[in-house]
């Protein structure tokens, strides 16, 4: 697949490093029970924007927030390549959101995996 935003892979690479940081990863050895395999998934995820200035009210539906698929499809791809999860088609469901924030937030995503419960 190629890649339709050339920042993408830098800011994929970005969330991978924070993902495998965030379980305890060290140098490039995983934490014990990880990667997350065969079990269904839930992600909620949170997408942080500064508001532009040009844009005094609304919600960040401009061009330079993205698409929430693609920002889904790269934090999937991240976690992934972090070792988190096994298999991205884990996920059998998600809550996803973008917002913009005041100059005193950092922008970025704030990202939340929780296991669900088995079907019976």
């Amino acid at each position: 697949m190629i890649e339709g935003n050339h920042g993408s892979k830098q800011w994929r690479d970005i969330v991978t490093t924070a993902a495998f940081d965030a379980i305890g990863g060290i140098g490039e050895k995983l934490p014990n029970g990880f990667p997350v395999e065969g079990v269904s998934l839930h992600l909620d995820a949170t997408f942080r924007f500064h508001r532009p200035k040009s844009r005094r009210r609304g919600g960040p539906i401009t061009r330079s927030t993205g698409d929430l698929d693609k920002l889904l499809r790269n934090i999937l791809d991240a976690l992934q390549d972090a070792g988190v999860i096994g298999d991205d088609a884990q996920f059998t469901s998600c809550t996803a959101s973008k917002r913009y924030v005041g100059e005193s937030t950092m922008p970025g995503v704030a990202i939340v995996v929780t296991r669900l419960p088995e079907e019976l």
